[in-house]
């Protein structure tokens, strides 16, 4: 599979061609997913799972940016976020790998799923400190 970075909700413009750009010298694929498409599975997003029939979705959109990373090594993935650190590009909160059980969600149940991790990553780090 080649090298694909799924872009969700960017609406910096400057932001978003920014990372277009480091990801584009870095020789991935990128894709900005349309609002419509978020009812698809992720890996027909990414090209991992065939096409299919899906409704257009018409729901409200995710709340902050998200990305899914599709294909990349440990290696390549932290050439990235060290690249988005070097550009000082505004964080992006809510970053994925694509798996096999995930390539079957559609960005919402992802997103939903972020949430939760980074809801508890955030109270154990408030319970650490309070310790």
């Amino acid at each position: 599979m080649r090298e694909t970075v799924l872009l969700f909700h960017f609406d910096d413009p400057k932001q978003k061609r920014e990372l277009q750009l480091l990801l584009a010298s870095m020789k991935m694929k990128v894709r900005s997913v349309e609002l419509a498409e978020y009812s698809k599975p992720l890996g027909v997003l990414a090209g991992t799972l065939e096409e299919g029939d899906y409704p257009e979705y018409d729901g409200e959109d995710l709340e902050t940016e998200s990305i899914i990373f599709c294909g990349l090594s440990n290696a390549r993935l932290n050439d990235v976020l060290n690249g988005i650190r070097k550009k000082k590009l505004k964080p992006i909160p809510y970053k994925a790998i694509l798996t096999p059980t995930n390539q079957h969600w559609t960005i919402l149940e992802c997103y939903q799923e972020l949430q939760r991790e980074h809801a508890a990553m955030e109270a154990a780090r408030r319970t650490k400190s309070d310790a």
